[in-house]
């Protein structure tokens, strides 16, 4: 299996190395360090099962990048991930058809599990891009709460993604903000929402629902 990497920071290159190493033993990662290199590389590759795209690329950069990248390369999840935490942006990239929207800044442990999660099939969200959502007339962003179920508030949306990349209750709880007991009160619905008794089971579930974005 094959992963992409599209960024011009080598700094980076060994610790995505590391992490795609974690996240699927045998996996072996490519390096561009710019989009045509990327478009270029990718078309070669054989059993390309995702792409690590750096937003703020030289030549190209910001969703023009994510747009032609997935363009050149369809079929190809692609993951972004960049130090802005702006939601719009967040779920702008989400909005063109990213499979998911990694921060810089979070825990290795974290990026493991995020990256499992978009091999396996599931779009992930981190929770800021559920907050300042455009309301009234505004078009509103497709975000994959309805990706998940239709029945899900945007906070159990948020819950769900935080047990996805392996939180406990607690952890969840002061990333949120909540009580744990909230917590468990919101996996109770989540659990309802996908027919499921037990987390295993609701990964599997939110695994086999993941819409893709376009």
């Amino acid at each position: 299996m094959n992963v992409l990497l599209v960024d011009d920071q080598s700094v980076i290159h060994e610790v995505a190395r590391g992490l795609v190493r974690k996240a699927r033993r045998g996996a072996k990662l490519h390096v561009a360090t710019d989009l045509e290199a990327a478009i270029a590389l990718g078309r070669e590759l054989d059993d390309l099962r995702l792409a690590l795209l750096e937003l703020n690329l030289p030549g190209c950069a910001g969703i023009e990048a994510l747009t032609r990248l997935r363009a050149a390369l369809p079929g190809v999840p692609v993951l972004v991930y960049c130090g802005n935490h702006e939601p719009a942006l967040i779920r702008a990239t989400l909005d063109a058809g990213a499979a998911g929207y990694l921060s810089k800044s979070t825990k290795a442990g974290a990026m493991v599990a995020v990256v499992r999660l978009v091999l396996a099939g599931v779009t992930y969200v981190p929770s800021e891009a559920l907050r300042g959502a455009p309301k009234g007339g505004q078009r509103a962003p497709r975000l994959p709460t309805s990706a998940y179920s239709s029945d899900l508030t945007a906070r159990q949306s948020e819950v769900l993604n935080l047990l996805l990349c392996g939180l406990s209750n607690e952890q969840i709880g002061r990333q949120l903000g909540i009580s744990e007991n909230t917590v468990k009160q919101h996996l109770h619905c989540v659990f309802h929402a996908f027919g499921v008794s037990s987390r295993s089971q609701l990964i599997a579930a939110a695994s086999r629902r993941s819409v893709r974005l376009n």
